[in-house]
């Protein structure tokens, strides 16, 4: 409140100063011309000569028209005291006129100054107001006021501010759901285990917590990171088969012969995405065989993890990236997170994710990537 009614305060003296300088300027023009008003033509410097109009109709009347104008009555005056006298003449009728002009500018700008801040402040203020529901994650469209066009913009950043939040909020939702189910479960069985003392279970629990904290991290360093790096895909892919292949054995690494383009992305990312698909194969490939592939294709650089399990069935295929998404003839452990981290990842470094499966036939997961031009 206190700014708005600054901002009216502000208005308001703009537009009286603005009326004060109007006046003057038309006073200084009246003067101007007053002092430039052209003097009464005279052969005597500094006096002219005058006819007395009542005597010169009666010349003229009784005299005829062959009257000489010379023989007519004339009275003498000096021209200073009748232009001293005219001038103050125009000046007491034209400052009160002049005064009359400041008065209804001034008034006539504190209405417009009003009605401009009514105008202007109005729609302002609605913008203000939605912004707790913004907060809220609730999306806000600003429409139908006077200045729609004018303010188009603002609502329009507005518009994408809150559906930006709305995204955001429901990241970190997803991230704390991953947190308070995936690790409190994962806690549990982990104490289980050690009160057991089942120490080789407890290792890949170990592990898999771990991996689950990865996934995390380069979760929450997508907003703060751009996809600046310079990544190798074939170095990549052979990180993570070297990791699994101690867990999984019957996994194969297959890198094309052909170079494979460097791309604009970020290794860590790069590598928990396939680390995650790796996952998903071995979870639902009942037992067979994994290949990672990395080559290249027309000039993209493209990852592909291929196994021959179950497949995915045709009703779900355009799920199975969707946030916790899990069909329900998958009743493996986990939260259904793995893919949908794959699908982030691969569309904030500018690449696209699908997958070739048909129900009983396996799946092939494959993320695709612009080559990186280098000027």
């Amino acid at each position: 409140m206190g700014n708005r009614l600054n901002y009216k305060g502000k208005l308001n003296i703009l537009l009286i100063t603005y009326s004060f300088f109007i006046t003057m300027i038309v006073l200084v023009l009246g003067f101007i011309l007053i002092k430039n008003t052209a003097k009464p033509i005279s052969n005597t410097e500094n006096y002219f000569v005058a006819y007395s109009q009542d005597e010169l109709i009666a010349g003229i009347t009784y005299g005829g028209i062959e009257t000489k104008i010379d023989e007519l009555p004339t009275k003498t005056f000096n021209i200073i005291d009748v232009q001293k006298n005219y001038n103050k003449e125009i000046l007491s009728k034209g400052i009160g006129v002049m005064l009359a002009v400041f008065a209804i500018v001034m008034v006539a700008s504190i209405l417009v100054s009003k009605s401009i801040s009514k105008k202007v402040i109005a729609p302002i203020e609605k913008i203000a107001s939605s912004l707790p529901e913004v907060i809220n994650g609730k999306e806000v469209e600003i429409h139908g006021h006077i200045f729609e066009k004018e303010l188009s913009g603002v609502g329009s950043a507005l518009t994408k501010s809150s559906q930006k939040i709305k995204m955001l909020l429901n990241e970190a939702n997803s991230i704390n759901s991953y947190i308070s189910h995936e690790q409190k479960n994962t806690l549990a069985i982990l104490r289980g285990k050690i009160q057991l003392e089942e120490w080789d279970e407890l290792i890949g629990l170990v592990d898999k917590m771990s991996s689950s904290l990865d996934d995390i991290l380069a979760l929450n360093a997508t907003e703060d990171i751009e996809c600046d790096e310079e990544v190798d895909l074939g170095i990549v892919c052979a990180e993570a088969v070297d990791v699994y292949s101690k867990l999984y054995k019957n996994i194969e690494l297959e890198i094309d012969e052909e170079e494979i383009p460097m791309i604009k992305g970020r290794e860590l990312w790069m590598y928990r995405a396939v680390c995650n698909l790796i996952e998903n194969a071995i979870k639902y490939g009942d037992n067979s065989k994994i290949i990672v592939k990395a080559y290249n294709q027309n000039g993209s650089a493209i990852i592909c993890v291929e196994d021959n399990g179950k497949g995915v069935d045709k009703e779900i295929i355009d799920k199975i990236f969707n946030y916790k998404y899990r069909g329900q003839n998958l009743k493996k452990d986990g939260y259904g997170i793995g893919l949908n981290l794959v699908y982030q990842i691969t569309n904030l470094c500018g690449g696209i994710t699908f997958v070739d499966s048909k129900s009983g036939k396996g799946a092939k997961f494959y993320m695709a990537f612009k080559a990186l031009t280098i000027y």
